[in-house]
């Protein structure tokens, strides 16, 4: 059991020993290699980003209410980027550091993560891939790389993430060169989106049937300010949403009633763009809506690390308290049968799964955006990765007994991250 304990990331705060030390790193090969073959050659990167990530200082928290947890975010992306850089936009179009990221965040910042690959996949990489460069654009991506503003994806609607046949509707209206997005009815209001806190501006990617004279020219997204200082943009009605049960963050459920989006939101490329005559495109009317969310991969990819990452994080905390608990004053957990059984089947399934996260992370990082192969490893490593690491946080969960509930041991908040991924893998149709 001694070299589970060693072959789990090194550097956890709440590893060390009661008087502040920490046991001693020994080299050894198999180690050595189970490393490398879990995070990579990156070592140095590795370092530097856990280092930033740590120093946030973010923790579980206890006594506070769920809207003052949710809160937290935001000054923690700000502080990150600054300390990462100084430009999310740097962060985002590297695909190795973005994960890395990710990675370190559901470890040690368990209020950050949820908003970081809404900010740095969902927003910024589909700007950077899709986006135009206009003066519009520039301005809201400024905002977004330096953390003045959040970024959120508005795809999701009550009635389903239903891919293609989404019903939130963006009319052209050349007089104004702009489009005005409304919701026909309830089924295509929303759901979900972190827009609720009224202290923090927010840019949303919001994805809605585009028509133009009449014609129905597809699901695309469009970039707008949903939120300021000042409040909600005109023709936005949000409604806050009730607690869930892990990761706080403001949810809301969102109503379009002529919201107004000058022509240069619209999230196209090269292939859909307003013209000299109107709007034109290269691509098939069914086929814009998969074309456009092709670098939604990222974001899979990234949340599917960071549940692999707090499931060794999870494993790591677990083993350390079985060699130490003694129920009853009299066989360590660690040398019991069923605690040995459950821990070594958690890990082997989680060294499996990270193994698999990050081949397929190096096969993004070289492969074109959109790429439809990495497409598809995407989707299936998110819900395989999420679906591993909440089994396995479970078992933490389960054998670490009353010390396991409380969230002052992070499983409980180290749970959450899967969780949240389990929950975008409800049944849909596309």
């Amino acid at each position: 059991m001694e070299k589970i304990a060693m072959t789990t990331v090194d550097g956890l705060p709440i590893l060390a020993h009661p008087d502040g030390t920490r046991p001693p790193i020994h080299s050894d090969p198999t180690v050595d290699a189970l490393r490398t073959a879990i995070l990579g050659t990156e070592t140095s990167l590795h370092h530097r980003v856990r280092a930033v990530i740590a120093g946030l200082g973010d923790r579980p928290s206890t006594g506070m209410t769920y809207a003052t947890e949710a809160s937290l975010a935001p000054d923690l992306l700000r502080t990150a980027i600054a300390a990462l850089g100084g430009s999310a936009v740097a962060i985002a179009n590297d695909p190795r550091l973005r994960g890395i990221v990710c990675e370190w965040a559901a470890v040690y910042a368990p209020h950050l993560l949820p908003v970081l690959t809404g900010h740095l996949d969902l927003s910024i990489a589909t700007i950077t891939a899709l986006g135009n460069g206009s003066a519009y654009q520039r301005e809201l991506l400024a905002e977004l790389d330096i953390g003045e503003s959040v970024g959120v994806l508005l795809l999701t609607e009550l009635g389903g993430t239903n891919g293609a046949d989404q019903q939130t509707t963006a009319t052209w209206d050349s007089p104004r060169n702009g489009f005005w997005l409304d919701s026909p009815d309830p089924a295509s209001w929303k759901f979900m989106p972190n827009i609720a806190d009224t202290t923090t501006p927010k840019i949303g990617v919001i994805t809605a049937r585009v028509i133009v004279d009449g014609r129905d020219e597809g699901v695309l997204p469009l970039l707008s300010r949903v939120r300021t200082q000042h409040g909600v943009e005109a023709g936005l009605s949000v409604l806050v949403l009730p607690d869930k049960g892990w990761t706080p963050m403001d949810h809301a459920l969102i109503r379009f009633d002529k919201l107004f989006v000058p022509g240069d939101g619209l999230l196209g490329g090269t292939w859909a763009v307003i013209g000299a005559d109107g709007f034109e495109s290269t691509v098939p009317v069914p086929a814009r809506f998969h074309r456009a969310i092709a670098t939604l991969g990222q974001g899979r990819l990234d949340l599917a690390g960071a549940a692999a990452a707090g499931a060794r994080a999870g494993l790591a905390v677990t083993v350390n308290y079985a060699l130490q608990r003694r129920p009853g004053g009299r066989t360590l957990m660690a040398d019991r049968g069923t605690v040995r059984r459950d821990l070594v089947s958690a890990l082997a399934a989680t060294y499996a799964t990270s193994v698999l996260g990050r081949r397929v992370q190096d096969m993004a990082a070289t492969a074109p955006t959109g790429d439809q192969v990495v497409g598809v490893w995407s989707m299936l490593v998110k819900p395989l990765l999420a679906y591993t690491a909440h089994e396995v946080l479970l078992t933490c969960r389960q054998r670490s007994g009353a010390q396991g509930t409380l969230r002052t041991n992070w499983i409980q908040d180290w749970i959450g991250s899967p969780a949240g991924s389990d929950m975008s893998q409800e049944t849909r149709l596309s």
